[in-house]
């Protein structure tokens, strides 16, 4: 069972830039829960508030913190963590940013697919019901805190993940896959973020017995806030760097999980009975069929140094080939005197052979070329009916009208239960886009 620690590592280095991207705003919501924590702590004192109602007063200070946290993190880091998401699945698919872009970089590729964060979020909201709805029996596990927010953000870097693709159909394909394979996934992730906290609390219990001594040499209310300094302290640590370590490993782990699994057709049926939301995402995808698996989409990252270093070779080889022939034409010296004869009598007949060749050039290139559109017109033709046959199914009728080209798209009429439908096609046989007529 392979967690992919290494890869996440390398990941985590490689966008180290939002370390400090959250270490900035935790430090100022550390300094004003110092802020907070004097107030609470010292106005009873002040007051001159005895026992209970001191109490009191620590246990709303402690809802006003919670308060102040979960505003903190809805408000000031859920941006950063949405642009922290997409740099890094960048960074996963090869697509490396400058480490002073990469914050900006991420936020900026949101509000170009989703024209604001306010779109975004509601694509969020969906998705996180949609979780939900798939968790089942195990519905238990959205309870925990952070769990929902770890799940969608893996699900998200495989939306973000190709490019071309888009958001809705990446998300369709995204939760499918998530589905088929919940118990795992969900296993792993659980696993992982309750030990993120044991860990935190058995650091908490490190730092408290080394401190202790020292915090106990001042009395109350002075050793209370010298603890509470403590936790911040470690609560900026783990928000910053563990947090973010969490995030590279949730995008690595549930993408290499996912990456030879194509989704299936019927767990899509089931998702759409299931749940009003997946029935939205899917109605909005523009690709019915499946997306190929990420190993086989021959995406464009992979193969842009493998092409430039081929070239590079290539080019190499073709100038120790030329080269090579200088060299023999200059070492075979003068011609013999029956091919200068031979040479004279072809330089006579040159031009009739060269309108011969050039009249058999052109019928060569009239014969091909009609080649060419009757194959592409037979591939489009039967990729198109291969397309209808595997979302249609039997249940429904369907007969192509018409099929030409124009430009480098193809469009087509096709009749639907009687109903007719524009498609559109590229030069490939893809289905680009489809509406009623």
């Amino acid at each position: 069972m392979a967690l992919h620690f290494g890869k996440s590592f390398r990941l985590f280095a490689e966008t180290a830039s939002f370390v400090i991207a959250r270490l900035i705003p935790t430090l100022y919501f550390a300094f004003f829960s110092v802020i907070i924590a004097l107030f609470f702590i010292l106005l009873p004192g002040y007051l001159g508030l005895n026992y209970p109602i001191d109490i009191g007063f620590l246990i709303f200070g402690v809802g006003v913190f919670l308060t102040y946290w979960s505003f903190f993190r809805k408000r000031l880091l859920y941006a950063l963590k949405a642009s922290e998401t997409v740099a890094v699945s960048e960074f996963i698919f090869g697509r490396n940013i400058p480490i002073t872009m990469q914050a900006s970089y991420g936020f900026n590729l949101i509000k170009k697919k989703f024209s604001s964060i306010k779109n975004f979020q509601l694509f969020e909201k969906n998705t996180r019901k949609v979780i939900r709805v798939i968790y089942g029996k195990l519905g238990f596990i959205g309870f925990i805190p952070n769990v929902d927010s770890a799940v969608v953000s893996a699900v998200f870097s495989y939306v973000f993940s190709d490019p071309s693709v888009d958001p809705n159909t990446s998300l369709r394909d995204g939760l499918i896959l998530f589905d088929q394979k919940k118990t795992f996934l969900l296993f792993q992730i659980f696993a992982v973020q309750i030990f993120a906290y044991v860990l935190f609390m058995l650091c908490y219990l490190v730092l408290f017995f080394i401190f202790n001594p020292f915090i106990m040499f001042f009395s109350y209310p002075l050793n209370l806030l010298g603890f509470i300094l403590l936790f911040l302290l470690l609560l900026v640590f783990y928000s910053s760097f563990v947090s973010h370590f969490l995030v590279c490993w949730q995008s690595v782990f549930f993408l290499e999980s996912v990456k030879h699994d194509v989704s299936s057709k019927a767990a899509r049926s089931v998702l759409e009975n299931k749940s009003l939301e997946f029935n939205e995402i899917s109605s909005r995808a523009k690709v019915f069929v499946p997306l190929k698996s990420i190993s086989e989409r021959n995406l464009l990252y992979s193969f842009e140094k493998a092409s430039a270093k081929k070239n590079s070779v290539l080019s190499s080889l073709d100038g120790i080939i030329q080269d090579k022939e200088e060299l023999e034409k200059e070492s075979k010296g003068e011609e013999a005197l029956s091919n200068l004869v031979s040479k004279i009598n072809e330089i006579k007949s040159e031009p009739k052979r060269k309108e011969l060749t050039k009249k058999l050039l052109e019928e060569k290139k009239i014969l091909a070329e009609k080649y060419r559109k009757e194959k592409e017109y037979n591939t489009v033709f039967n990729l198109l009916l291969e397309y209808l046959g595997t979302e249609l199914g039997t249940k429904h009728v369907f007969q192509v009208t018409s099929l030409e080209k124009k430009g480098n798209a193809w469009n087509a009429i096709v009749l639907i239960d009687s109903n007719a439908f524009n498609f559109t096609l590229d030069s490939k046989g893809k289905v680009l886009d489809f509406k009623e007529k």
